[in-house]
């Protein structure tokens, strides 16, 4: 394993460790009082800050690795009753309700998006319609993104859109946290149905879900389900 995968391997390690609410708790110093409200966590402010910590220091370590690289980001908290979702990227979540309907818990920072490509436009960058697709410049096909730091100009930018569910309204039946490897050649009721047919298997249909996405053309693919 190279220098670089090491250091990914390290904020990543990180990254779980500052979002931990033992930590936040135990933490006797910066985390303890500037994320705490009373008896109430503020997941919102606490995922920004350490999505862009492990962004920055994510490009610190391409940069002395003579490397550029980058990623998306997809995270989900459960707190008491609240679904708490962070996106940056084209990652995404869905959620299976009570009626077995698929919940969109993230939504892709695509060029095409209307309110990202307004918002790439205001700041001084384009987006251009390239080899089939839609891309930042031309040259990215997302508008979020962790590292990349030879990219990050003209709106590209690591900070989170963060969601907040109340699961009383939804009593949720599972989740899917996938790449755009499985959103590619499924859409987010397929994926509902295929896994709602397969929780009894090994990992809640998790594994079957990523060999049918490998064998229809996905083969970037990380997937996980929630039961």
């Amino acid at each position: 394993m190279g220098i670089f995968q090491r250091s990914w391997a390290d904020l990543i390690s990180y990254s779980f460790k500052a979002m931990d609410p033992i930590n936040v708790f135990r933490s006797s110093c910066l985390i303890g009082l500037k994320y705490i409200k009373g008896d109430i966590i503020d997941y919102e402010k606490l995922l920004n800050d350490v999505i862009l910590s492990t962004d920055e220091a994510l490009m610190k370590a391409s940069k002395a690795a003579k490397e550029d690289s980058g990623t998306t980001a997809l995270i989900a908290i459960l707190e008491g009753s609240q679904l708490i979702v962070a996106n940056v990227g084209d990652s995404r979540g869905v959620m299976c309700d009570a009626t077995g309907n698929a919940v969109p818990l993230s939504f892709d920072h695509k060029p095409n998006r209307g309110d990202e490509k307004e918002r790439i436009e205001k700041e001084g960058g384009g987006v251009k319609f390239k080899n089939g697709k839609w891309m930042l410049d031309g040259w990215i096909e997302m508008l979020r993104t962790l590292g990349n730091r030879l990219d990050k100009f003209n709106g590209l930018i690591a900070t989170p859109e963060v969601l907040t569910f109340y699961l009383s309204d939804y009593k949720p039946q599972f989740l899917v946290l996938a790449t755009d490897g499985l959103y590619n050649v499924m859409r987010n009721d397929q994926i509902i149905a295929f896994i709602q047919a397969r929780l009894d298997e090994e990992y809640y249909g998790a594994k079957s879900l990523v060999r049918y996405a490998y064998h229809h053309k996905g083969p970037k693919i990380t997937s996980r389900s929630w039961w």
